[in-house]
């Protein structure tokens, strides 16, 4: 399994409910292939779009998620 990591897409957000949730694979990924292995409680709904390189991935919360 390749290594990944979350971060916030800015400082800025941290403290927001809706912050988006930036994931950084170490090999290029397509967003749609990690639509099926994403999990995250309570479920919440969002989209999933390319980040700034190809190693990125954005997940997008549809609402703020719950505090």
């Amino acid at each position: 399994m390749d290594e990944f990591f979350v971060t916030y897409a800015s400082s800025d957000q941290m403290e927001r409910a809706d912050s988006p949730i930036v994931m950084t694979f170490s090999q290029p990924v397509e967003a749609h292939h990690v639509e099926d292995f994403f999990d995250i409680r309570p479920k919440t709904a969002g989209i999933f779009a390319q980040g700034a390189t190809a190693k990125e991935v954005v997940f997008v919360p549809a609402s703020p998620f719950m505090e």
